[in-house]
């Protein structure tokens, strides 16, 4: 079941964290595509979706049941 809470401080971050995403994705499909200079630069963007994710889940999530927001890993296409 999803649920999404508009106040909490942590949706101002899923932009940034859907686009990293969608970096991580585009540049494994580049590598697996036959472009293998794609995967070094797919696997500098999971660590830095990691690095973004962990900051993201010290988010309270808004609701008061104690939980922390969580990344929503939504497709992010250039400009999005």
């Amino acid at each position: 079941m999803s649920r999404k809470v508009l106040n909490s401080p942590a949706v101002p971050r899923l932009p940034a964290l859907n686009r990293a995403y969608s970096q991580v994705l585009a540049g494994v499909q580049a590598a697996f595509a036959g472009d293998p200079a794609a995967f070094q630069s797919a696997v500098a963007a999971m660590l830095q979706l990691r690095v973004q994710a962990v900051a993201l889940m010290n988010i309270p999530s808004g609701f008061d049941d104690g939980s922390v927001a969580t990344p929503t890993f939504e497709w992010a296409a250039d400009g999005d």
